[in-house]
C-alpha cells in the first residue's frame, strides 16, 4: 500500500522493493490495482506519482502483487 495524505498536492516518490525477501524475481512483478483494477508493471525501483487533482483523485495503490 502507498498513499498519499495530502488532499491539494501531487506526492511522487521512488519506491525501492527488496524483491528477494518478498519473494518475487529480480524479472520485476505485475499488480493490479485493487482500487480501479489498473495493473501495472512495477521493478525493483518503481516510479510512484499519487494526485488527488485528478479525476477520480489517485491517492493511493492499494496492489495484489501477482507471483
Amino acid at each position: 500500500m502507498v498513499v498519499n495524505l495530502d488532499p491539494f498536492k501531487a506526492i511522487e516518490t521512488m519506491v525501492h522493493w527488496n524483491l528477494s525477501a518478498l519473494g518475487l524475481s529480480d524479472k520485476g512483478f505485475e499488480v493490479t490495482d485493487l482500487l480501479d483494477q489498473a495493473k501495472y508493471s512495477w521493478s525493483s525501483d518503481t516510479f510512484i506519482r499519487l494526485d488527488p487533482t485528478r479525476p477520480m483523485g489517485r491517492v493511493a495503490h492499494i496492489a495484489r502483487v501477482k507471483k
